[in-house]
């Protein structure tokens, strides 16, 4: 097997723990590790790759999963945000009305 492909794995690997670690709010691990990730991401690089036809194909295979993997991290990162951001104007109103009573 292939640098590219191990390196490939590592990375679904490493993007299914971030998946797990931002559905727990665990954003100091998920910072750590999408830190080690990013640098993972950049070693990759596919456009020397020449690979036997199965090969390529696993290659693609595990980039379409990896593609699934990033937007699905977009997506969980995005809904935690939203729910800070409502949870921080709720907090704010209520302070605004303590100190209206007080």
């Amino acid at each position: 097997m292939s640098s590219a492909l191990d390196l490939v794995t590592t990375l679904i690997s490493e993007s299914e723990q971030l998946v797990s670690l931002a559905e727990s709010e665990e954003w100091g691990a998920f910072s750590e590790l999408e830190q080690e990730r990013q640098s993972h991401v950049k070693q990759l690089d596919l456009r020397s790759v020449d690979l036997p036809e199965q090969q390529n194909l696993e290659l693609r295979n595990q980039m379409a999963v990896l593609i699934v993997l990033n937007d699905k991290i977009e997506a969980i990162c995005r809904e935690k945000r939203s729910k800070t951001v409502k949870d921080l104007k709720t907090l704010n109103q209520g302070n605004k009305a303590k100190k209206a009573y007080t």
